[in-house]
């Protein structure tokens, strides 16, 4: 099955599963006469408990496999240095890691303990085991025992390196420079920069369904009774109560459009992971996937055009390159094309949206000085620290500014919430 397809259906059918499980959630609470209120504060408690238990196994996974990749990484490059045999090296190195294999069944108990549904557990702890990393290491230190060539095994397992590890050791192998193209992917991958940011922006959000939901609960089930008790004492709801009701009320009347902007966005969300062409367009995305993805190419062809290979070939190698985004490879493709036809490189990149109008000048200044290799192979390095090192400003500004939004919520919601209490309190002292 084809990468892409794989991850449509295992995406897909995660979502619909956890969107099927919210659906039965609200269906049977609507069956026994709940109002709506309450119907979407449960719902927004169970999607909670998903998100952060599901959310802790996703990260925990990818951090676990970043870091065994890694380890990898820096074991191809410690040999490469040092001009010894890789598939020795490998077998050693699984040979240590496979003593903590006894720990398996600890793992599948844990598994269970923590899943309410026990076969479940067991096709999830079956299906890692099988996928495990320790046995793709293995068989990828057979092929190449078996012969296969360094960049023909990485294609063929590509789960033991991330996609910038593996695409400089295919270039490293074509240049006769693996030594340099691994030292220039020997960089922090943006899955684990991005894991380290999300929680920031991912915390507020929680938070803010949370109080959502225990908010539509007190409206659903406090707030009618109240009403009850002051039309028997003949005593006004005050302004800041009258508003919350008439916005539990407004939610209730477009339940519909929320639930579809919802679905929508979870839609947009599951694309974003599947699809290239999605992240290269998609607001808020789009910026600080393009940095990255520029900064991948102009450090790769940085390399290959150092090796003295040819502007076309150079081109024409990295439109091929799986280990590339479809988008990205068909810019590369968009590329050659225009540098084939005779236009300049910074203005055939710029063309096909693999360089921005900054960056032109000194890519054209490099061309004409005859620097162009290293002009790339730094503009890449620093385009890709910089993306990064903005999201991670973004979190930090966008986590506390949603913190301070939550508090002013947070605020009125008990205004209101107290203060016919206390007009209450003090009718009945008058009595």
């Amino acid at each position: 099955m084809k990468p892409f397809a794989w991850k449509l259906l295992t995406r897909t059918a995660f979502v619909m599963v956890h969107v099927a499980s919210l659906a039965t959630v609200a269906t049977l609470m609507a069956l026994d006469g709940q109002s709506t209120a309450s119907v979407i504060a449960v719902v927004l408690m169970v999607a909670i408990v998903q998100f952060l238990y599901e959310g802790w196994a996703i990260q925990a996974y990818v951090t676990y496999r970043s870091g065994r990749r890694d380890e990898i990484l820096q074991l191809i490059r410690a040999t490469v240095a040092s001009k010894v045999p890789l598939e020795p090296a490998v077998r050693l190195y699984l040979g240590e890691r496979t003593t903590q294999s006894a720990t398996s069944f600890v793992q599948l108990f844990i598994v269970i303990l923590i899943t309410p549904i026990v076969p479940a557990a067991l096709f999830f702890w079956g299906w890692l085991y099988w996928r495990r990393f320790d046995r793709r290491v293995g068989e990828f230190a057979q092929e190449l025992y078996d012969g296969v060539p360094l960049d023909d095994a990485v294609v063929r397992f590509p789960a033991v390196l991330h996609s910038e590890a593996r695409l400089a050791v295919r270039v490293g192998m074509v240049t006769g420079k693996l030594e340099v193209a691994l030292h220039r992917a020997d960089r922090r991958p943006p899955t684990a920069t991005w894991l380290e940011i999300l929680p920031r922006i991912a915390y507020p959000m929680i938070v803010l369904a949370l109080i959502t939901g225990v908010l539509l609960f007190c409206f659903s089930a406090i707030v009618p009774k109240l009403q009850k008790i002051f039309v028997e004492h003949a005593v006004v709801l005050p302004t800041s109560t009258t508003h919350l009701i008439d916005a539990a009320d407004g939610i209730e009347e477009w339940i519909e459009v929320i639930v579809a902007a919802i679905l929508g966005f979870i839609t947009l969300a599951t694309w974003a992971t599947i699809s290239s062409w999605v992240c290269w367009h998609l607001p808020g995305v789009t910026y600080f996937y393009r940095c990255e993805m520029r900064g991948r190419v102009w450090r790769m062809l940085g390399l290959l055009l150092e090796a003295e290979i040819p502007l076309p070939e150079a081109l024409q190698f990295l439109a091929e390159s799986e280990e590339l985004p479809y988008a990205v490879r068909k810019r590369s493709r968009q590329t050659r094309q225009s540098v084939e036809a005779g236009q300049l490189l910074a203005e055939s990149l710029w063309n096909s949206g693999l360089l921005t109008r900054s960056m032109q000048p000194l890519v054209t200044a490099g061309q004409s000085a005859g620097t162009l290799p290293w002009t790339l192979r730094e503009l890449g390095d620093y385009y890709s620290e910089t993306a990064l090192t903005r999201a991670r400003r973004f979190s930090m500004i966008f986590g506390p500014l949603l913190l301070i939004v939550i508090g002013i919520f947070v605020a009125v919601a008990a205004i209101g919430l107290f203060t016919p209490l206390v007009a209450l309190m003090e009718k009945v002292s008058e009595q």
